[in-house]
């Protein structure tokens, strides 16, 4: 998945941080190429919490990255616990001599499968996070650069003054 760029506006005793994501155009960021829409508005921003493994401090512009791995892993469990239970809901139908227990037995199936894939990747592990990979520019390398290249003061930064206080 794409790394993307942000301002940490908090740390957290937990190790984490929160980090607030601005796109530099209204398209997604990364996906440059495609004619998608990022949001409704023209300034939009993104707050994430993220794994701070670089050490990044309030103010810090950080780059995040979001491993696919465990999304892939998620789409999996949601998709194929659902589908085996209406399966063998559907197989279990068969012992029955009324038409409508193939459906009755898939559904119920169905609603048990997906309840087991919850089930499941609660008891799997941690909360899927960004992780901040490396520090950009150090907050007085942010404060030194605030909006000097658009001809601006501080309030054309993000929360109008350095890393939203």
């Amino acid at each position: 998945m794409p790394d993307y760029e942000g301002m940490v506006t908090m740390l957290r005793d937990d190790g984490t941080a929160d980090v607030l994501v601005v796109p530099e155009r209204s398209f997604i960021p990364g996906a440059s190429d495609l004619n998608v829409c990022h949001c409704a508005t023209a300034k939009s921003s993104v707050a994430a919490r993220a794994l701070n493994t670089a050490g990044a401090k309030v103010g810090d512009l950080a780059m995040l990255h979001l491993d696919a791995a465990p999304l892939a892993r998620n789409l999996l469990t949601f998709l194929a616990c659902p589908a085996a239970g209406a399966l063998i809901g559907f197989l279990t139908g068969f012992a029955f001599p009324w038409w409508w227990t193939e459906i009755v037995f898939a559904l119920a199936g169905g609603t048990a499968g997906l309840l087991a894939g919850i089930r499941i990747r609660r008891r799997a592990g941690a909360e899927h996070l960004p992780v901040i990979i490396k520090v950009v520019l150090s907050s007085d390398e942010v404060a030194g650069t605030c909006g000097k290249a658009r001809g601006e003061d501080c309030a054309g930064c993000i929360g109008g003054t350095l890393g939203g206080n």
